[in-house]
């Protein structure tokens, strides 16, 4: 199982980029082994990309690590804290590393989180809220017919774009 993520990006990316993905990483608490060398030929501007490759239980966890018990009321009912700051964390990681890019002369690309252990894509987006990564971070992911989920703001879940 592979715990250091592998961040890879389109050769677009300038040093300033690559370093702004690495730095979005690293204010996180992860060592990611980041390079730009995905390299596209044909006629047009090809959006650019963020792929990472990694185990997502453990990257995701590393999130929800904000996560907690605490003490509820006297009747001693435990009440969940810090969920939705571990979902909080991840959106403005997400966000991060579409700011990172934003300056590029290249379209608007998007972040690829690839999970090593169900062998399944999962679309990043910088737009879906909160809720959304609170949800990816409780996620179960499993096999899907199209080999990837994405969140679906209508349906207010993630789910795989071609259906069950």
């Amino acid at each position: 199982m592979r715990m250091r993520p592998e961040v890879a990006m389109d050769r677009t990316a300038v040093k300033e980029e690559v370093e702004a993905v690495r730095h979005a990483f690293a204010a996180v608490g992860i060592e990611a082994d980041i390079h730009a060398d995905i390299e596209y030929r044909g006629v047009g501007d090809y959006p650019w990309v963020i792929y990472i490759t990694v185990a997502a239980v453990p990257f995701l966890a590393a999130f929800g690590k904000a996560m907690g018990t605490q003490v509820g009321d006297a009747a001693g009912r435990a009440v969940v804290t810090g969920t939705t700051e571990g979902a909080r964390q991840l959106a403005a990681f997400v966000k991060s590393l579409y700011a990172a890019r934003r300056l590029s002369p290249v379209p608007r690309g998007t972040v690829l989180l690839t999970d090593t252990e169900a062998h399944e894509h999962v679309v990043l987006t910088e737009d879906a809220p909160e809720e959304a990564y609170q949800l990816l971070l409780d996620l179960d992911i499993q096999h899907t017919r199209s080999g990837q989920i994405e969140w679906d703001a209508k349906a207010q879940e993630w789910r795989d774009p071609l259906g069950k």
